[in-house]
């Protein structure tokens, strides 16, 4: 599992910078993946819009409570390796990013 998460993290934190950014129209680097994601301006309806490109591009299905439960990317893609580990295996090895 070690190895699974070293590989599939920084995949998944990837692209979930660069779904962020897409709503705040920044740079990656600007934001910290421990940044909570409400103190950057999100709300219950940005986060839900958020959520919902996430689970398109990663092939996932979240719930939107997962957003509170993971306030942050860095909660959330760990979150995402711990429960959707095989199944974002998959998505990456199969080349659909």
């Amino acid at each position: 599992m070690m190895a699974e998460h070293e590989t599939l993290a920084p995949l998944i934190l990837a692209d979930l910078l660069k779904i962020m950014n897409e709503f705040l129209l920044g740079e990656e680097e600007e934001v910290d993946p421990h940044d909570d994601l409400l103190e950057l301006g999100f709300d219950s309806i940005s986060l839900a819009a958020l959520l919902g490109k996430m689970n398109k591009k990663l092939g996932v299905d979240l719930e939107p409570v997962v957003m509170f439960d993971c306030p942050s990317l860095h909660e959330l893609t760990e979150y995402l390796v711990e429960n959707y580990g095989p199944t974002l295996q998959r998505h990456y090895e199969g080349g659909s990013r």
